[in-house]
């Protein structure tokens, strides 16, 4: 089975859209998608809720939590059903998660016998289009930030939302820190935390390819610069520390 899982915040004019072309690209792939409203105040949740679809499932938190939260939640939903081989990805709802990347995560798991796939803006052939200069300089540098201090192989692109994993290490990583502790951060440095602590436990991570188009963002973007910046400072010296606790069992 693959799980694709959808953090969702007023999205009401396109998730339709995003849905069919999820369903589009899989069309012999047995999927199941988990939507994860984080307190939309819009439609999103009524135009989920009336497409009346068996693979669909839709989780709510009553008000904005923020994406750590909603990791939590719809990973903990995977988890419980899930079996260990099955394959989960996770992309942004905004339609700059291109659906045709979920084969291209998904092959390269299955085909290369890994366990998390990236798509990644910093590899060879991938890179930016239509970004803001700001948010271009904002994320360069906080993954440079990541590799200086949480080099992981073969890996360069440590704030991308889209990644596929194979349900087992998810397990893994939940099962360690805890189904409420694994996320400590809240906001969009929840990519960078989860992808440094799924390190932890496997060696076998990759990279694909891919252009990242802010020209086909939806709807306002919800990263607030300074505070996610602030927090990436946090999450350096709280996962320097439990590296090494890691480290001493």
């Amino acid at each position: 089975m693959l799980y694709i899982l959808l953090p969702v915040f007023n999205e009401e004019d396109h998730i339709q859209q995003l849905l069919d072309n999820i369903d589009a690209v899989l069309p012999d792939t047995p999927h199941k998608i988990i939507v994860v409203n984080d307190g939309s105040t819009d439609r999103t949740v009524e135009i989920v809720n009336g497409l009346r679809r068996a693979n669909v499932v839709l989780l709510s938190h009553n008000i904005n939590q923020s994406i750590g939260a909603v990791y939590s939640t719809g990973l903990n939903h995977a988890l419980k059903e899930a079996l260990d081989e099955d394959i989960l990805v996770l992309m942004e709802s905004d339609l700059t998660s291109p659906a045709e990347m979920i084969n291209t995560l998904k092959d390269e798991i299955i085909s290369n016998d890994k366990d998390l796939a990236i798509a990644s803006r910093y590899s060879s052939l991938g890179g930016y289009k239509n970004f803001p200069l700001m948010r271009t300089v904002f994320s360069r540098g906080a993954n440079f930030l990541m590799r200086f201090f949480f080099p992981i192989p073969g890996v360069r692109d440590y704030t991308i939302f889209l990644r596929g994993y194979r349900i087992r290490l998810l397990r893994e990583v939940f099962n360690f820190f805890g189904p409420t502790n694994t996320l400590q951060t809240r906001g969009f440095v929840s990519n960078a935390e989860l992808l440094v602590k799924c390190s932890l436990f496997t060696s076998r991570i990759s990279e694909k390819p891919f252009t990242y188009n802010y020209g086909l963002k939806q709807n306002p973007s919800k990263l607030r610069a300074l505070k996610t910046m602030l927090e990436y400072f946090v999450f350096i010296f709280y996962m320097r520390d439990v590296i090494q606790k890691v480290g001493r069992k």
